[in-house]
């Protein structure tokens, strides 16, 4: 995804809040939570793995989501 300067002016703008580590924290929570702490255990063997697969992708595109906001705002201190 492309943004422009604007847009990347913003982001940083947000970023640079105090507010917004609140929100990371949250996300963090929330990745523990729903990532760490819950059993991957289903009922059978299948339904294991399935269940992990999809919640290690849900995961992964948190977390890139986060890298790519890092990336895009660094971009334009470059």
């Amino acid at each position: 995804m492309n943004l422009t300067d604007s847009q990347k002016r913003a982001l940083q703008t947000l970023q640079s809040d105090p507010r917004w580590e609140v929100f990371e924290n949250y996300v963090k929570n929330y990745l523990f939570e729903n990532f760490v702490q819950s059993s991957a255990k289903r009922e059978d063997e299948f339904n294991t793995v399935w269940y992990i697969a999809e919640s290690e992708g849900g995961k992964m595109h948190i977390q890139r989501l986060f890298k790519q906001l890092e990336v895009e705002c660094g971009a334009l201190l470059e």
